[in-house]
């Protein structure tokens, strides 16, 4: 995957909506999943432990 189609991949996440309800869910676990990989940690993280780091 080249850049352009990871930005295109990133512009176009969509977070369920419902009425004024909003779960943004997707952006906010990406965010978590780029700071991991700059802190040096693996690609694939388990559930458990990302479940924990964001209770």
């Amino acid at each position: 995957m080249n850049l352009d189609e990871i930005k295109n991949s990133i512009s176009n996440l969509t977070i369920w909506k419902k009425g004024n309800q909003r779960a943004p869910h997707k952006p906010l676990l990406l965010l978590y999943a780029l700071g991991q990989l700059q802190k040096g940690n693996p690609r694939f993280l388990p559930y458990e432990q990302a479940g924990q780091d964001l209770k």
